[in-house]
């Protein structure tokens, strides 16, 4: 307690409001047998502590037993009490700890783990996860065989080259960090940055998929111009959805911003050779092991989940579970970083396919949802988050190598494309290939 108040790790708020946020709690393990509390009184005149009592989420999970009820404090005396657990089984519960000092109530909440076998294996939100992650990443795909720049940007400016591939991988080691070490001090900024981001991606995927509808007129926007009715719908449409999410942090909010994300960078960005592909995931397929597994051996904390887990922003697919489980993010989570950079290397092949009728596409996603499939299957076994593209990287580069030397065409697949098709369809005869 702080100031006679409880402090939120012990308080932490477990109601549906709050599905897939990252919540401060206390858990006690399935070794522990009692938990032991210490009343201090740091006044000057005595404390009357009355109602001391101790209730569970689940009577029939394990009966715990405090003592005593009542207890008088004088100045700079301390007081134990003592929570023993007696569990009836290998689930868990939580335990509301009450008592009143002086006349005010005060509530302590945590969570008590009877057995390892209730925290662990695969939970059946994952595989829908999986799912909506090929969806998302197969239309981006699909979508992104002509991509959408805008008319005053040179082609060129957002072709991923093998410098990117490089300083991205280099500077994504350097936000982890940063942000693991001073998350709740640049959370804020980091909002707003994503928020203007997420309403960028909006606006685009939602002028995207209205390119069809029939808008007529145009608008004169201050400082903009004139502007078609359509485009401020969308843009209209978009800022609603992010101030919602911004407001409320609603998971499915979360997911729609995630998904356009993933969207926007496979559309935008230009992955042009199978060569600059191959140096983008085997850079990220180490940096993935490295910070999920090796990680707290240098920094005391395992860097890639305590920033996943901590970041409250869509930078990340989520579902609320499907089972019961005593963990404060009731959600099971996929990086964006695993949909979108194998999915510039999808977003390549379909490309490819576009122009020369081919089918690596199918390849492509076959081989991710195999790759996603045995992350699933792997992290239900272990029980302990898995570095995705541990497993999404070497299938995608295995099945796009094996399917050109199939056809016989390595070199031109791993050299790549020198021109990339933007919004019109051109004819065979005016593509080259290095």
């Amino acid at each position: 307690m702080e100031e006679g108040s409880v402090l939120d790790v012990w308080n932490p708020d477990y109601s549906e409001g709050y599905m897939c946020h990252p919540v401060k709690s206390v858990q006690e393990p399935s070794s522990n047998t009692f938990r032991q509390f210490t009343f201090k009184n740091t006044g000057y005149s005595n404390i009357e502590v009355t109602g001391v009592s101790v209730s569970a989420s689940d009577q029939g999970v394990f009966l715990p037993v405090v003592t005593p009820g009542s207890f008088t404090l004088e100045p700079e005396q301390e007081k134990d009490v003592n929570i023993d657990y007696g569990c009836r089984g290998d689930k868990w519960a939580v335990v509301y700890f009450n008592f009143e000092a002086n006349g005010k109530t005060h509530e302590i909440k945590y969570t008590k783990i009877c057995s390892e076998t209730s925290v662990s294996g695969m939970d059946w939100s994952m595989p829908i996860l999986l799912v909506l992650a090929l969806l998302t990443v197969g239309g981006s795909a699909l979508a992104a065989k002509t991509l959408q720049v805008h008319p005053s940007i040179n082609e060129d400016a957002n072709e991923l080259t093998t410098a990117h591939a490089v300083g991205f991988i280099v500077c994504a080691s350097a936000s982890l960090t940063l942000l693991f070490f001073f998350l709740d001090y640049i959370q804020v900024i980091l909002t707003v940055l994503v928020a203007i981001g997420g309403l960028s991606a909006l606006t685009f995927a939602s002028t995207y998929l209205a390119k069809d509808l029939e808008f007529e007129g145009e608008l004169e926007v201050p400082c903009v111009g004139y502007t078609e009715v359509k485009n401020l719908v969308c843009f209209g449409v978009s800022f609603v959805l992010m101030v919602s999410y911004l407001i409320t942090r609603n998971w499915v909010l979360n997911n729609i911003i995630g998904v356009a994300y993933c969207f926007f960078i496979m559309k935008s960005v230009k992955l042009t050779s199978l060569k600059v592909g191959a140096i983008l995931l085997s850079m990220a397929f180490f940096y993935d092991i490295f910070w999920v597994f090796y990680s707290e051996s240098f920094f005391g904390g395992n860097v890639m989940v305590t920033v996943a887990t901590g970041l409250d922003l869509p930078v990340k697919l989520q579902f609320p579970h499907l089972q019961s489980l005593p963990i404060s993010n009731t959600c099971s989570m996929v990086g964006l970083g695993d949909l979108a950079l194998p999915g510039l290397l999808i977003a390549y092949a379909s490309r490819f396919d576009h122009i020369n009728n081919t089918s690596y596409l199918k390849t492509q996603m076959a081989c991710y949802g195999l790759a996603l499939t045995m992350c699933v299957v792997v992290l239900g076994v272990f029980g302990a988050a898995q570095p995705a593209l541990l497993y999404i990287s070497p299938m995608l580069l295995g099945g796009m190598v094996g399917h050109a030397y199939f056809r016989e065409e390595i070199n031109k697949v791993w050299k790549g494309l020198s021109y990339t098709p933007m919004q019109q369809d051109l004819p065979l005869s005016e593509i080259s290939f290095n």
